[in-house]
Parts: C-alpha cells; structure tokens; sequence
C-alpha cells in the first residue's frame, strides 16, 4: 500500500530495534514461499534490505562497469530470483533429479531450508567489494569467497540463527566458486568429484543449487528458459560451437558442469556404501606404523583409489 510503503522507507532505520530472534524469523518466513526473491528487491527498493544486512551496501557501487548499475547488489539480487526460479520449477527443470532434490529440502527444513538457500545466495559475494582489484584492465576479487564465507557467518550469528544453518550458509559461500573452477577443468575426472562430494557431504546439493542461480544470472531470463534443456545436457553429448557469444557458452557449460554433479549425487546417494577394504589396525600392521594421522591420510587415499576404480578388492 502506498502510504504504508513511504512510512517504511520513512522509518527503515527502525526494522534494527526488534530483537533478533524476531527478525530472523519473519525473514525466514518472508524467504520460505516461492516468489520471494522479488520480496527482497522490495526491501531493497524501500531501503531495509541494507539497514538488515550493511555489509551489502558496499556492493552496491561495486563493480558497476561489470555488473551495470547498482554494481554487485544488482548480481547478487539477480542471482536470488534464479535460484528462487530454480527452486520454483525444479519439476519442469530436472524431472529426473525433482523428487530427491525435493527430499533433501524437505530433510534440511523444507521452507526454512528454501529460506537458507536464498540468504546464501545474499551473501554468496558480500566480501567482493573490500577484495576488488583492478589488474590491468580486469577486475579481480581474490579470496572473496573465504572472506565472505567469515562475513556470513558473522552476519548470522547476529541474526541468531542456528548452528546448523551458519554452517551450511557459511560453506555454501566458501564454495560457490568451486564448481566453476571445475567446469573450467575439461571433463570431470572420478577423483574431482570424490573430492568435491567428500568435502561438501551434506551441503553439496544446496550449493549447487545456490551456484545454478549464480551462473544462470549472467544470461537473460527471457534466453535462458528458452535454453534449459541445453542447461541440464550431459556435457559430454553437448555442442555448444553453435551458440553465441563465447559467455553464453560459458555459462551454459557451467549449468551443465552443476547439472552434471547433481546427478552424480542422486546416483551416490542410492548407491550402496562401497565395502571398506581396510581399517587403521590393518595399515598399521602392513606399514609398521604407530597411531596419528599418517594413519587417516593412507586410509584416505585408499577410499580416493577406490572412488575412482583404480583399488577394487582389498
């Protein structure tokens, strides 16, 4: 309503006072419903979004040659409205990967999960502004998303949310650029994603349902409905030669790299637990070693031969 719109602006200052227990749960359940990327456009245009969240300011003159206007935030609030998409169609989008990816949110909290996933991506570049720097013509943000991944945290612990969730929001925004970096690799090697699914357990679905809003906020919505299919293609069966220009090809061998992961995890998530061949008594015993972490590192590296199907009996 207009006048209650204005009266918001008027007195955004005033959102700071209630107790934080209140806040964190009106934004969760602002944030739990379909549609409610465009609830934080909203708070943006009518100035709470940065009376909540300050540290976002920043990103709003950051990187405006890049983004456009409204620099960063413009991205950032991009990628929440694709990740709000995604999570809004995953039936239409992944028909084969809906019903354990609907699970799995389910598990985590369903609409508080959904609401987790969208702070995440509100903060997935909040450490860019004070990371920017211009080499040569090219703006770089090195170690934004370890420095983000600290400012989350910080962000909501002030918010009293859970222990759970600052972790889970807190690794989403340390990784975001994990499976970029791997679609810039070539092909998926067995050992790559042993690795990615072992150092994210639980958090890998919600991440790579967090980095699809991110790399599909660099294409128009209106081209990127009309190219979902590509999106979720096997990459292997996939030419993308045709498609223009070069940063469509990038983000839709990106979509592809995240969609290609999200398989993997139903597949490892139904998949039998592979029988372990060894335990530290046995690698103690063969190597003559005593107890420490030697002892983890080879059993390790045992579980890694085997992901990959190198090491097969004991």
């Amino acid at each position: 309503e207009p006048r209650t719109l204005q009266a918001i602006y008027r007195h955004r200052r005033l959102v700071r006072d209630p107790a934080p227990e209140r806040v964190h749960a009106e934004l969760l359940s602002l944030l739990s419903v379909p549609g409610a990327s465009a609830w934080l456009r909203r708070m943006d245009e009518h100035g709470l979004l940065t009376q909540l969240f300050e540290e976002l300011e920043p990103a709003r003159r950051c990187a405006e040659t890049y983004y456009g206007p409204g620099g960063v935030l413009a991205h950032t609030l991009e990628v929440c409205a694709r990740v709000d998409f995604l999570l809004s169609n995953l039936r239409k989008i992944y028909p084969g990967l809906a019903t354990d990816l609907e699970k799995h949110i389910a598990s985590r909290g369903g609409g508080a999960f959904r609401a987790l996933l969208l702070l995440s991506a509100l903060l997935h570049d909040v450490a860019k502004p004070e990371t920017a720097r211009l080499e040569g013509k090219r703006l770089r943000f090195f170690e934004h998303d370890t420095r983000g991944a600290v400012a989350a945290e910080e962000i909501l612990r002030r918010l009293r949310l859970s222990r759970e969730q600052i972790d889970t929001a807190s690794a989403i925004v340390r990784h975001h650029l994990r499976p970029g970096h791997l679609a810039s690799g070539g092909p998926l090697s067995e050992r790559a994603i042993y690795r990615f699914f072992r150092d994210l357990g639980e958090n890998a679905p919600g991440l790579l349902l967090v980095c699809w809003g991110d790399h599909a906020s660099y294409m128009p919505e209106a081209r990127l409905k009309r190219l979902l299919k590509t999106a979720v293609a096997d990459p292997a069966r996939s030419d993308l030669s045709r498609l223009k220009p070069e940063e469509a090809r990038k983000t839709m061998r990106h979509l592809q790299l995240v969609s290609q992961l999200l398989r993997r995890w139903r597949d490892l998530k139904r998949a039998p637990e592979p029988e372990r061949l060894l335990d530290g008594r046995d690698v103690m015993k063969l190597l003559k070693i005593p107890p420490g972490p030697k002892v983890g590192e080879l059993l390790e590296r045992v579980r890694e031969a085997q992901a990959e199907g190198t090491v097969r009996s004991r």
